[in-house]
C-alpha cells in the first residue's frame, strides 16, 4: 500500500467482521511516530545493557578504547 501506482486494493476476511487502521503521515518518521503513539512506545533499555553492546565493538588501540571511555563519561554513561 506503500506504493503510488496501485489505485485499488481488496482486503479478504475469513471471519465475519473485520477491522483496520490506515497510518499516514508526510513521510516514515511521522508514520512511525503516529504508529508508537496507538501502540505505545518501547522504554529505553537500562543503561548496563549497552556495555557488552560496546565491549564487543572494535578498537584498533589503547588510545581508541580511551577516546571512546572518555567520550562516554563526558555524555554521562557511568
Amino acid at each position: 500500500m506503500c506504493s503510488d501506482l496501485m489505485k485499488d486494493y481488496q482486503i479478504v476476511a475469513e471471519s465475519n467482521t473485520l477491522e483496520y487502521h490506515f497510518i499516514y503521515g508526510e513521510d516514515m518518521k511521522e508514520v512511525l511516530s503516529r504508529y508508537t503513539g496507538l501502540t505505545g512506545r518501547p522504554a529505553l533499555p537500562p543503561r548496563w545493557v549497552f556495555g557488552p553492546w560496546k565491549s564487543r565493538d572494535a578498537h584498533y588501540s589503547e588510545k581508541d578504547v580511551y577516546e571512546d571511555v572518555n567520550m562516554m563519561r563526558r555524555l554521562t554513561f557511568q
